[in-house]
């Protein structure tokens, strides 16, 4: 079985192929407005015969499957997206099935299907970039409430001595607004690639990723957090987001392996294409696939 896979970012789009589980071949490029976008996506995948198609998309978005929305993008700054029909465009123009998800669930899927967390029911996966986006699986499906996880949005408290406003539009001070790319920018005035490992700000920044970490432990417990996105190329924000971890939980949470943060929060797999690993294991599991035949 041939399918597809289409990681739909807000600045790039990256299509692959499978050929079971193997990655055949993949291409990326700038996501523009949408019949742009879907017309690359579409030459991409001509004269490859596929049998379906994943969707790894950014949000907001309709994912509740009784409604005539599925699969549309909500209101977005991204021009040309809002209302967008990015499910039904993209199943019309492939000629395939197609199933959709956000891109941090998928990428979440793909980690639980073959990346860190394999073998795993119960796994959160956050992207640190551009914004801050959370992903969960729980009992070993994508998790979806009357919407998709937002957790970026969710307010942590204050580091002491953060005077930041933080710069989300809709929220100011929420996690996103202050710990994601952009507002590391805005707090010291450098862009974080060059700001130096013993700078104050990453203080900050694992103070605040870790908090978002100990309150997804506390309240969905996961059997592991994965942590992506740019910002975390800084690798050496693993173990200051996890000693600051175990000392906000005091051994308080003790099942799993929370209390050994180096088991419990994790850099991710598969090579950053853990979407496109999702987007496989969404299609198979919609198409309710025997392994053992793949």
């Amino acid at each position: 079985m041939r399918i597809g896979a289409i990681e739909l970012g807000g600045t790039k789009t990256i299509c692959a192929v499978f050929d079971g589980e193997s990655l055949l071949d993949k291409t990326q490029f700038k996501t523009v407005e949408p019949a742009g976008t879907v017309n690359s996506i579409s030459s991409f995948f001509e004269g490859t015969s596929i049998d379906a198609v994943g969707i790894a998309s950014f949000g907001p978005m309709c994912l509740d499957p009784s409604s005539e929305q599925l699969g549309h993008i909500y209101d977005t700054v991204k021009p040309g997206w809002s209302n967008y029909d990015v499910l039904g465009n993209i199943e019309k123009t492939l000629g395939v099935p197609a199933f959709i998800d956000t891109d941090v669930n998928v990428a979440c899927l793909g980690e639980v299907g073959y990346g860190v967390c394999r073998g795993m029911s119960q796994a959160a996966y956050i992207t640190v970039g551009t914004g801050i986006g959370v992903g969960i699986v729980l009992d070993s499906k994508p998790y979806h409430g009357t919407m998709h996880p937002e957790a970026g949005h969710t307010f942590v408290g204050k580091v002491d001595g953060d005077s930041f406003e933080g710069i989300c539009p809709f929220h100011g001070d929420c996690v996103e607004g202050l710990a994601c790319g952009p507002a590391i920018s805005k707090r010291t005035g450098l862009d974080p690639d060059i700001i130096p490992s013993d700078s104050s700000a990453w203080v900050v920044e694992s103070k605040y990723i870790a908090r978002l970490c100990y309150n997804l432990a506390l309240t969905l417990s996961p059997e592991a957090i994965v942590i992506g996105g740019g910002v975390m190329k800084k690798n050496f924000l693993y173990d200051m987001i996890r000693v600051e971890f175990s000392q906000m939980n005091r051994s308080y949470l003790k099942c799993g392996d929370v209390l050994r943060p180096e088991k419990y929060i994790l850099e991710p797999g598969l090579n950053g294409d853990q979407a496109l690993y999702g987007c496989l294991k969404l299609v198979f599991d919609h198409l309710k696939c025997d392994r053992s035949t793949r």
